[in-house]
């Protein structure tokens, strides 16, 4: 490796460690994650520079406690930057400046992201700009007067009532039903759904514990007659298994297996398109 100096002047110049282009992993060892390690490898794939502190920082990350979807979004921001860096001729993290991070939010609004999107494309890359600082790999300067991204304030768009009833006319199917009644009713989301276990059934009582639900918090939630309904008639009717999760792959290569996010989100599409409603 080599050391630098920033062009602040001789006064305020602070050395800055460069990582040569093979980038051989000499930060801390730790066991390894199966998800960070095949992001980390999609790096490589791609030929994208600064792996030794992509690695670190979604190591650091994990061990924060972040879920994998977190860490996946990170990963994702991180790629898109990176490639955008490549493209300009970069071939070293220590030499960003505030026009990359400016450059690049232009670059995502020209390839017609929305503004939501670009903003939490910033916010998460800002996060690796303050880990960079804080190993004095990058300049402080980097997070003085954050670049912003205005978003625009949309109110929540209600379902209409008629489009629901639409939507679980052609839901027959009990497990289906008890799922998409969990999101409807209590407000469950798609990957809590797929990760709600047995053991948080409260029948007794209506009620559902959710653990670690958005943003690593538990709560409660109570379910409504319907909903109550519709989860006991898909008990009934559940294989025997000894999957925790409460909702079971019932055909296909996988099944008796917990169904899993994208299993949730198929059958979604699937019944809106029965239903003719867009998705």
């Amino acid at each position: 490796m080599t050391v630098e100096y920033s062009s602040q002047g001789k006064s305020q110049r602070r050395p800055f460690i460069r990582f040569e282009s093979r980038e051989t992993d000499v930060l801390t060892p730790r066991p390894k994650n199966p998800l960070i390690e095949r992001c980390l490898k999609q790096l490589v794939k791609r030929g994208l520079f600064g792996r030794p502190y992509v690695k670190d920082f979604l190591y650091d990350l994990k061990r924060r406690n972040c879920r994998p979807n977190t860490l996946r979004s990170y990963f994702t921001t991180l790629t898109v930057f990176l490639s955008y860096l490549k493209e300009r001729g970069r071939t070293y993290l220590e030499t960003i400046t505030r026009d990359d991070l400016s450059g690049f939010i232009e670059h995502e609004q020209d390839r017609g992201m929305q503004p939501k999107t670009v903003s939490t494309r910033l916010r998460l890359l800002y996060a690796f700009v303050s880990y960079l600082v804080d190993r004095e790999v990058v300049h402080p300067d980097l997070l003085k007067r954050k670049l912003r991204v205005k978003v625009p304030e949309a109110l929540p768009r209600a379902i209409d009532p008629e489009d629901v009833q639409q939507f679980l006319a052609v839901i027959e199917k009990p497990r289906d039903r008890a799922l998409v009644m969990l999101m409807l009713r209590c407000g469950l989301r798609v990957e809590e759904v797929a990760r709600l276990k047995l053991a948080a059934l409260d029948l007794r009582r209506s009620q559902a514990f959710v653990h670690q639900g958005k943003g690593a918090k538990d709560r409660v939630v109570y379910l409504s007659d319907d909903d109550y309904e519709a989860l006991v008639r898909y008990l009934r009717v559940r294989p025997a298994s000894r999957i925790k999760e409460v909702f079971l792959v019932d055909k296909g290569r996988c099944r008796g297996k917990a169904i899993s996010v994208r299993g949730i989100q198929k059958r979604l599409e699937h019944y809106a398109r029965q239903a003719r409603l867009k998705v």
